[in-house]
């Protein structure tokens, strides 16, 4: 990778780090049904670090905080550091590229789904995610998301 591309991706990865409001909007083909799901989380590492040590295969862990309805999440190499309350989602064969200082594609393996995401930082406070997941080769969700940083 370029110096360029990764002062780039560190940029973009740093500017994720925080404290997110999400509305995202799920379509299941098969289904034909729609959810929509309005979440809080909180980014407290960046994936940058995964990135420069070329892993293909990292964990995220996950802690919902019910009193003040939001979730936590940190991106670790292993599950090794499990502790009760947390939960670990195993992410395997990621990869990604950065096509502008605003726009990064990446994909990732989550047990038998293939997850093909693209995220478009439209300032350092609102973010646009739209997400195709397939199973056996075929598209089984489309779903779009908009986040809000707070500050």
């Amino acid at each position: 990778m370029t110096l360029l591309k990764t002062h780039l991706l560190s940029d973009f990865c740093n500017l994720n780090i925080g404290r997110w409001t999400t509305l995202r909007t799920s379509y299941c083909i098969s289904s034909s049904l729609m959810y929509i799901y309005k979440s809080n989380i909180y980014i407290n590492t960046s994936l940058h670090e995964f990135h420069n040590t070329k892993r293909k295969e990292f964990y995220i862990d996950r802690k919902n905080n019910i009193s003040t309805n939001l979730t936590y999440l940190s991106y670790k190499p292993d599950s090794s550091q499990d502790i009760s309350n947390n939960e670990f989602q195993k992410l395997s064969s990621w990869s990604h590229f950065v096509n502008k200082a605003n726009h990064i594609s990446y994909s990732y393996k989550i047990n038998n789904l293939l997850i093909y995401e693209k995220c478009f930082l439209i300032n350092p406070n609102v973010r646009l995610h739209v997400n195709t997941v397939y199973k056996k080769n075929k598209c089984i969700c489309v779903s779009f998301s908009s986040d809000i940083k707070k500050v």
